[in-house]
């Protein structure tokens, strides 16, 4: 029974990610770039595709939601989570003499280098850079950037600690995995 199941569920992600390819590509006749091997996944939304960069070998889960009108770069290799939502635009509420409906928004870009994970449910706000290689848990809402490699999480993201030693660290930025074929381990 299990043989069964593992071909079941095979025959299911095989069209999963071929129609998630499908979304991708319609998206990339709006968006700014689109690199190569992008999937989207179920309810996947764009608000101001043109303001948005994507890069090669990037799995957005279903139900994130992404804005382009700060401007928005998402690296390679990267992996966004179920229900994520990436928000380049926010109301503004500095302001007293106006209700906050009428204060207008506040833009800011956002970039998301090579290699991250972000967790389901992330948040990440307006004028925020996520290093290369960070990890951001599951329910974060990120405010601040986050440095190369580190572990982020909570509300706000704080950091947890970050996934290599110092000394490896230095070695781990100049490591170049983006022009090769890597198989994936299993």
């Amino acid at each position: 029974m299990s043989v069964f199941i593992k071909k079941i569920n095979s025959l299911y992600n095989l069209y999963a990610f071929s129609v998630g390819r499908l979304r991708a590509l319609f998206w990339s006749m709006f968006v700014r770039r689109m690199g190569k091997n992008v999937y989207f996944l179920k309810g996947v939304e764009l608000g101001s595709p043109y303001g948005i960069e994507i890069g090669d070998n990037v799995s957005i889960n279903y139900g994130t939601h992404m804005g382009g009108t700060g401007g928005l770069k998402i690296g390679n290799y990267v992996n966004i989570g179920p229900n994520c939502q990436i928000l380049t635009a926010q109301h503004r509420f500095d302001r007293m003499d106006k209700p906050m409906a009428l204060q207008g928004v506040a833009v800011g870009e956002i970039i998301i280098e090579d290699d991250v994970w972000l967790g389901a449910n992330v948040v990440v706000l307006s004028g925020v850079k996520i290093g290369r290689g960070a990890i951001i848990g599951a329910n974060a809402v990120v405010t601040k950037d986050v440095p190369a490699f580190a572990i982020f999480g909570g509300v706000p993201a704080k950091l947890i600690r970050f996934r290599f030693a110092d000394d490896d660290l230095k070695h781990a930025g100049s490591i170049n995995f983006l022009n090769s074929e890597l198989p994936l381990e299993k």
